[in-house]
């Protein structure tokens, strides 16, 4: 009975758990992973949920902020957004993210030259709930630069090139050669 009784009140409290008053959204980033030393666009989506206890909410600015490794070079304004950048931070303001609505935001960074993973800290701050702020790390995968890919691309170049010129001297030696045969 003893039991029976914990296990109950053990599902109860998992249950309120569950339900509980809290922004679910998430800040992700598209694409998921780039190429190290590489200057890239990041899209950043934003989603607004719903807040049980508001029944309502409103996002009216987002903050991204760049790992130390990570320079940002801009943050691409959205209509009705206002963008800039301050260091490692970008910031969006001025705009609205209703419930149950979403926007995406651009942001072109320079990423370092070693492989591995960043984290972006990223946050939503509510016009309603008025103070309301909302962090999410956002993870992004560095995969490692593609080395040697452009020298490989002129050694191929300029063998093609010799083996054309090649084949055009023989070509035209065996022409001029065949008038005096």
């Amino acid at each position: 009975m003893r039991g029976t009784w914990a296990c109950s009140l053990g599902l109860v409290a998992l249950g309120a758990f569950s339900v509980s008053p809290t922004a679910s959204a998430h800040i992700s980033v598209s694409p998921g992973q780039a190429k190290a030393g590489s200057e890239t666009t990041l899209t950043f989506s934003v989603p607004d949920e719903t807040f049980a206890e508001q029944g309502t909410s409103r996002i009216d600015r987002i903050v991204v902020i760049a790992p130390q490794s990570v320079k940002i070079g801009q943050a691409r304004p959205n209509p009705g957004w206002t963008a800039f950048v301050r260091g490692r931070s970008a910031t969006w303001r001025g705009g609205s993210i209703r419930a149950g609505k979403h926007d995406t935001f651009r942001l072109v960074v320079e990423l370092p030259e070693s492989k591995g993973s960043v984290v972006f800290h990223a946050t939503e701050h509510f016009a309603v709930p008025r103070g309301r702020v909302e962090e999410f790390p956002v993870p992004l995968d560095i995969e490692p630069a593609a080395r040697g890919t452009a020298v490989w691309v002129a050694i191929a170049a300029a063998t093609a090139a010799a083996l054309l010129g090649a084949i055009f001297f023989l070509g035209l030696r065996r022409w001029l050669t065949a008038g005096e045969e």
